[in-house]
Order: structure tokens, then sequence, then C-alpha cells
């Protein structure tokens, strides 16, 4: 998606006007329809703008209507000290999920330093006893958190870091944490983090599977494999005792099939070959060579990877799917089923709990078909996201706790996108529960239940999450076809 990208510090006119041209060429590489025409006077127009005003942004696309276009976005903004950063971005936008980036009243939503440097800055929402309080936060990569004001921010770092580069050069910032990982030509469809916390797989839409090691995020490996987009939720983990592989599973009756990857090799390492494994949608376990799947037949069943060997299989009496697993070592897996959801351990494959869903009628049942759940094993809390609803079961009262409308939070309502629960999973010290619902992250109190707080990032809805082993950051997708790495240590700081 992303061609071409260009920041400018207190550039000329002649400048900007230069590598616009520059950004429309990248942008076009091997397209040949909806381009973006080379239009000198138009560069000169905005170069002419960006003397005018302090701040700004605009947007250049070729062709009209949806996707497939070339997008071109162009802000400016002027720091504390007078210095104007002038950032060019050019795309190729071509997957359907990604036609608002090429709305430009979508993206005036967000303010033009967000357009500059949007990998570190945020949109958070706090309760009150009103309105919700709105404010942009950002968060440089040392951990310094705060509004852009109070942080002296300079654009890609706070004014310390930025100081400290300026001495000492890149060098001095190479254990600030990143804040994105980019796609190739679509959007993510899941993600996926390494037991060591040190790798990050996704798996685009009709697209290969990449793997990034986060300490050395531009040395990323590409997986190639032809895929087909037919419409099912991918199922992506690491696998093996150092993490060394990577293995996708696309539960689907026309396209089952498990592929392995070596994490350092472009090519398909092997099918997971297991007679058990029908339609694989599968699930993390405790070890690293060893999946859970649902083999389509109401067994729950443990499988060694990469040799396919059958460990463990257990009936279950009714037939079931597994959530898209959300952290690397889960110690619980969920079960979907037609009455409920179940919670077996990863390592025995017992059930440690489940709940019925509550009755509902006829006539609001087709929209509770997408079911997320995760279970708070010191309280004995089971939580399920049901469309746009959060639902809270006490197993110790054996009770169900109530339901809380996401439309009904102020934190999270007044979206321009459905608040529709899409993933949800727990931090790895079970304080919080995050739940992307719509194009928000929202964040409830375990114990007390309530929503402590929302923030905004993506353009649309959130696609998928995952959870980094030691609970500091949360890895989403969207519709801007990249992994965003989002702090969660530093957001949720007093």
């Amino acid at each position: 998606m992303l061609k071409f990208e260009a920041i400018l510090i207190d550039p000329s006119p002649g400048e900007i006007a230069e590598r616009l041209a520059d950004a429309a060429d990248a942008a076009n590489k091997r397209c040949r329809t909806r381009l973006l025409k080379d239009d000198p006077a138009k560069w000169r127009k905005f170069a002419r703008q960006v003397g005018a005003s302090p701040e700004g942004f605009d947007l250049f696309r070729g062709g009209k209507g949806g996707v497939p276009g070339t997008q071109l976005v162009a802000a400016w903004w002027t720091d504390h000290i007078g210095r104007k950063h002038v950032v060019l971005r050019g795309r190729r936008i071509e997957h359907d999920t990604s036609k608002v980036l090429l709305d430009k009243s979508e993206l005036a939503r967000r303010p033009p330093l967000w357009h500059c440097y949007p990998q570190h800055l945020y949109q958070r929402f706090l309760p009150t006893a009103g309105e919700p309080q709105i404010d942009w936060i950002a968060v440089c990569g040392c951990g310094a958190t705060g509004t852009p004001e109070s942080l002296g921010w300079m654009g890609e770092t706070c004014g310390p870091c930025h100081d400290r580069r300026e001495e000492a050069g890149d060098d001095a910032l190479r254990d600030n944490r990143g804040g994105w990982l980019h796609a190739v030509r679509n959007p993510f469809q899941a993600v996926a983090f390494s037991r060591d916390g040190q790798w990050v797989a996704a798996v685009e839409y009709g697209g290969p599977v990449s793997a990034w090691d986060l300490q050395n995020p531009c040395g990323v490996q590409r997986h190639e494999l032809a895929r087909d987009e037919i419409g099912t939720t991918p199922y992506l983990a690491f696998a093996g005792p150092h993490n060394e592989s990577v293995v996708l599973s696309e539960p689907s009756v026309s396209h089952p099939g498990t592929v392995i990857f070596r994490r350092d090799d472009s090519k398909p390492y092997s099918q997971l070959a297991c007679d058990a494994l029908i339609a694989p949608a599968f699930s993390t376990s405790l070890h690293g060579s060893q999946l859970i799947f649902d083999n389509a037949l109401s067994d729950l069943i443990l499988v060694s990877v990469p040799e396919g060997n059958l460990l463990k299989q257990v009936p279950i009496d009714s037939g079931f799917w597994l959530t898209p697993p959300t952290h690397p070592s889960a110690r619980f897996v969920c079960l979907v089923t037609t009455e409920g959801v179940r919670f077996h351990s990863s390592e025995s494959l017992k059930e440690i709990a489940r709940v019925a869903y509550r009755i509902i009628s006829r006539a609001e049942s087709h929209t509770y078909q997408l079911v997320r759940a995760a279970y708070h094993e010191s309280t004995q809390t089971v939580f399920v996201g049901r469309h746009n609803d959060l639902e809270v079961y006490d197993l110790k009262a054996e009770n169900y706790g109530g339901s809380f409308s996401l439309y009904q939070i102020p934190v999270a309502s007044y979206q321009n996108h459905p608040t529709m629960i899409r993933a949800m999973a727990l931090s790895a010290d079970e304080r919080h529960l995050f739940v992307a619902a719509g194009e928000r992250l929202v964040v409830f109190d375990t114990v007390t239940h309530a929503a402590v707080a929302a923030f905004a990032w993506h353009l649309g809805p959130i696609a998928c999450l995952a959870v980094s082993p030691d609970g500091r950051t949360l890895a989403t997708t969207g519709v801007e076809g990249v992994v965003k790495l989002w702090p969660m240590d530093r957001l949720l700081a007093p």
C-alpha cells in the first residue's frame, strides 16, 4: 500500500513541488488505471498553502469513486521552535475495505500532526460525569507520554529524544519503541506475537505473511503464498521451541489447509499433515511445538507442529468453533457454540468454565453471529462480546451479571463506524479488558466492569488484535495497511 514517504523540514516551495511529483510517480508504479497525474500547477499551489499557514493537510487521488485508486496525502505542521514539517505519503489503494483512505472528509477528522506523524499520536477519551474528556496525546518511543505541547514534540520524538539524536545520531534512539509495521499491498487480516515478544507476524487479504523482528523492524521477512480472498478469518501463530515457525490456517470448507513457514525463509516449509484436521481453526497452547485445533467433528485436538502428530483428542458434546488466538501462550482456549461459550485448559484440554447466552429474541438474533469472549480466572468472570453488547457472567454467583451496550457508553459511542465488537482480550495482568469496538479501542476494568478509557487511531473498524507476552504492547490491524503497535503500558499509566 505505502509506496512513498518523505519528511521535509523547512523545505522551499520548489522542493515541495518536486517531491510531490516524485510521490505521485512512485504511488502509480505498476498500475494502469485511476492514476494520479503529475500536475505542476497543483503542486505549486499546495506549496503556497504550506507557506501561508502553520498547519494543514490535503488529499490528492487518482480516479473517482471507489477502489482502486492512487492516493497522496500531503500534510504540514509547525513545531514549537518554528520548524515546518512537510510529510508526503503516496499509496495505492486496491482493497475495498481501505476505500475510506480515498475519502477526504474521513481524513479531515484527524489533525494535521496526525497526518504527519500518526505512528505516535492517539485520540484519548476519558469518562467524566458528563461528556467524555477528549484530547490528543503523543507517546514517544522512549515512553514519554502527554500532550504534544507538554512533551515539546518535535515530529517523530519528544524534545529530549530529538536533542539526543542531534548530539549522538540515530543510534541514540536505538532502544525506542516503534509505532507501526507496513503491509505490501492490502490491509492485514490477522496478527500474532511470538512467545518471547520479539517477533510479530501478520497476514494480508489475499497476500503474503510478514514477520518482523521488533528489535530490527526494517528487516521484515515476507512469506509469499498464493491465497484466495475467501472471506473467512485466517488463524495465525508462531510455533516451535524458539518461535522459528509461523503457522497460517484458513478454516474453510472449500480451502482448508494449514501452512507452516520457517520464519527466515520466504517459501512455505510444509503443509501440516494430520488426518484429524478438516476445517483447521486453531488456538495457541502453552507449548511452542503444539497447537490446539477444531477438527469440525466436535473434537478438540492437540497436534504437534510441524510433524502433525495427534497428541490428544477430546470430544465435545456440541458443535463449536475456536475464537482466533490473541495471546501467544494463552492458558485457556475459547469454544463458541450455539448455546454459549466454553473455556478449556490449553494444556490438559479439560473444560474450565462455560456460560449459556442470555435469551435473545429471534428479531435480534441475526446481530449476534460474531462472538468474542474472555475468561478472568481470579474473579471467575466471563466476558462475552456479541455485536455491540458486552455481556458479563459471574460464575461464582452463577448468574448473568448484566449487559453493556457500547452505544450507551460515552467513550465508545459517537463513531463514524458501527461499534461491533470484532476482537477482545485480557491484558497480561488481567486488570483490563481490551475491546475492539468499531474504530475505537475501549478499555474496561475487569473488577468494576467500568470503561476506564477509550482510544482512537484507526480510520475504520479494528479488524483484530493481539497482546504481547509482557503485556506492554497491543497490536491491532485495520483498513490502513499497517500493524499498529499500541504502547498500552504508557497509554494506561496514571
